[in-house]
């Protein structure tokens, strides 16, 4: 009886520390992973936290468009994950600003200077690299787009005059004043604008010099040749004159009605064909495809992405960082769908396939969605494109935040 009395208090014992034990490792193991888990936490903060930039900006006090061209990008950049904690103007031709473009050998004003957590993770390295370049710790960011004002010579690139060439007894004429948002749509601001009736002695000397048979138009002068969208354009809507390079608008019927100076009669045009006539002459939509967090870049090849279709494709661009994330729409009834159809991929109300035959599909809490505009899109897809709109396809498990994120950054370029 002793022997085993003296068995269950040495095996009580053991019990007692096996469980003592187990209760310290559990206690270990919980303290670990609740350090991991906040480890986690801490890291999903940090990913998310918007990059801290600090900026200055190089203004120059002879082209007012080139401000315009710079707080336009300024504001595309705070539409990304970036927080401007600092931000700084100098005027071209001040001892500070002659500083700076001595230090970073700054050749084009207006000029963006940006520091601080410029590397912060790889997509915000990607999109400022691809619109400046590195120079030391720094970003400096220049002549994405006329007009910028050449520092050596003063020379101020992509500067023009338009003239409209107005009809005033023509009240059913179309608006001329449409063409400044159209030259807009392709960035183009006048340094200088003029309007000259038909009637007056100017407006009869502009259209016997310049052979014009059709009321409204405009004319445009200067330094136009940098604006490489806009030539693409104007082959197929106007001509330059030989003498004097003055740029004349011809297809005014893709407008509205017009007068035919040829026979005083004025012309109706269907308003149906006005806005297919629109729609054909150029259109542009910004977009992102982010497949299980990665967005892909169909800048990577051009050969295989780039003007597959005349009607609506990728293009490179004089406007930095917009290639492959800008399509150009040149007809109607163009729908995301039948984009990415041109490129081989599919998108469904299900799916998205890839031109290289990768597939996803929604399935548990990996899902298909596509976002218009910053709402989410029912027709996944299937509306027609509009000018201006900012779509954004995703596939995976995406929290809010996470597809916050990526909605920022849909690209926003004004061409």
């Amino acid at each position: 009886m002793s022997k085993l009395l003296n068995f269950l208090y040495i095996f009580r014992w053991q019990v007692l520390i096996i469980f003592l034990v187990s209760l310290g490792v559990s206690a270990s193991l919980g303290f670990i992973l609740k350090n991991q888990v906040d480890e986690l936490i801490v890291e999903k903060k940090e990913a998310e936290r918007p990059a801290n930039i600090s900026l200055v900006v190089i203004t120059t006090p002879d082209c007012s468009q080139c401000a315009q061209i710079s707080q336009s990008l300024i504001d595309n950049l705070g539409k990304v994950n970036i927080a401007f904690v600092d931000q700084k103007e100098l005027s071209f031709g001040t001892k500070d600003a002659q500083e700076l473009i001595d230090r970073f050998e700054i050749g084009k004003v207006p000029a963006l200077i940006l520091d601080g957590e410029i590397k912060k993770n790889a997509q915000i390295a990607e999109l400022l690299l691809s619109m400046g370049e590195e120079r030391g710790e720094s970003i400096v960011i220049t002549g994405i787009t006329p007009p910028y004002q050449i520092i050596d010579t003063k020379e101020i690139v992509g500067e023009f005059t338009l003239t409209y060439l107005t009809d005033e007894d023509c009240t059913e004429c179309y608006d001329v004043d449409r063409h400044k948002n159209l030259l807009a749509s392709f960035g183009m601001l006048p340094f200088e604008e003029g309007r000259i009736d038909k009637k007056d002695f100017r407006g009869r000397n502009l259209i016997w010099r310049y052979g014009i048979t059709k009321t409204p138009t405009i004319l445009l002068r200067g330094d136009l040749e940098p604006y490489t969208e806009f030539q693409e354009i104007w082959e197929r809507v106007g001509r330059v004159d030989k003498n004097d390079n003055t740029y004349i608008f011809d297809a005014v019927d893709l407008l509205g009605t017009y007068r035919d100076l040829s026979r005083n009669k004025i012309v109706e045009v269907q308003q149906d064909r006005q806005q297919q006539s629109l729609q054909e002459v150029h259109n542009h939509v910004n977009f992102a495809v982010f497949i299980n967090g990665e967005q892909f870049d169909f800048a990577q090849d051009p050969g295989r992405y780039f003007e597959i279709d005349k009607e609506v494709h990728l293009e490179e661009s004089t406007l930095e960082g917009s290639a492959g994330k800008v399509i150009h729409v040149h007809a109607e009834d163009i729908t995301m769908r039948s984009f990415l159809a041109t490129l081989d991929w599919q998108l469904s109300d299900t799916c998205l396939m890839s031109d290289q035959g990768e597939e996803k599909c929604s399935k548990g809490t990996q899902t298909l969605k596509v976002f218009r505009n910053g709402e989410q899109d029912s027709s996944f897809g299937n509306l027609e494109l509009q000018d201006g709109d900012q779509y954004l396809v995703t596939f995976g498990d995406e929290s809010e935040t996470v597809l916050e994120r990526q909605i920022e950054q849909v690209p926003n370029f004004v061409f």
